[in-house]
């Protein structure tokens, strides 16, 4: 299965001025060599591409795996020192717990620091969408406004790098890991997941036990940065219901790749006794 969306499109234009070769050559090189690693999944080796004031924004985001790109548009600005790229790119989504690849468009923006090009992000200049997905511009500008927000150590290794990223996937949570119904009453309960990071994050159903009257649903599929989403869980008595039921639901987190599991247990109808 195949299919194309769009995430931001820009139409081809008409540039008013033709960059320098060498300049244009530089960026796309730059570029190219960013969204590689986004292929590889090598996203240390993407930091080193990321401007100075961008840095800690780009670690505690969630990173994107690519499938594949190719870059089609590029626009420049402030005499060529700034760009926005224009990328095709093969990503894979995951629906009802099967891999579906699809191609949408990606834009990153560029600056030129010290000679080369460098990815940045800055909120006040481009406040609809990140490399890695839409963001809560609120909840950026408080992180942004910190006087003196936490650094990354000099001492960057892999090692380290799986260490700090364990420690920031700690702060999405879920508000329970079981839910309880009685068979023969209707009722209903939820979930709460808390997306820990700045940076948006999509949930979707993996594994649905398929017990008869129960219906689960991912209320807020795309959970803002720092914002909660609801997993609903209601149910309504069937016929010939099997008392004692239980079975697992499974929703995934992605590109985290996490997976959140509740428990559903059905406790016997006292009715019944």
């Amino acid at each position: 299965m195949r299919f194309r969306t769009a995430l931001l499109l820009f139409p081809c234009m008409a540039f008013a001025q033709t960059p320098p070769a060498d300049v244009d050559a530089a960026l796309r090189a730059r570029a190219s060599e960013f969204l590689q690693y986004h292929v590889d999944g090598s996203f240390r080796k993407a930091m080193d591409l990321v401007a100075d004031d961008t840095k800690d924004y780009y670690f505690a985001s969630a990173k994107l795996k690519l499938r594949g790109f190719r870059l089609k548009e590029i626009e420049y600005f402030d005499n060529f020192s700034k760009a926005k790229v224009t990328a095709e790119i093969d990503r894979t989504w995951a629906i009802h717990g099967e891999e579906v690849p699809v191609t949408v468009f990606m834009t990153t923006t560029w600056k030129v620091e010290n000679g080369k090009w460098f990815w940045y992000y800055n909120v006040d200049e481009h406040p609809n969408l990140t490399p890695m997905g839409p963001s809560d511009l609120d909840q950026v500008k408080k992180w942004k406004d910190i006087p003196n927000p936490a650094s990354l150590p000099k001492d960057l290794t892999d090692e380290k790098s799986k260490q700090m990223a364990t420690e920031i996937l700690k702060e999405s949570t879920v508000s329970k890991s079981s839910v309880r119904f009685e068979t023969g009453k209707a009722s209903a309960d939820q979930v709460v997941f808390h997306n820990g990071l700045l940076g948006a994050v999509q949930l979707e159903m993996v594994a649905d036990p398929a017990i008869p009257g129960l219906k689960v649903e991912i209320a807020q599929p795309v959970v803002m940065g720092k914002q909660d989403g609801t997993i609903k869980f209601t149910y309504q008595p069937v016929a010939n219901a099997k008392p004692g039921a239980s079975g697992l639901v499974k929703v995934g987190v992605q590109p985290l790749g996490q997976l959140i599991q509740v428990r559903v247990n059905f406790d016997e109808d006292p009715s019944a006794k």
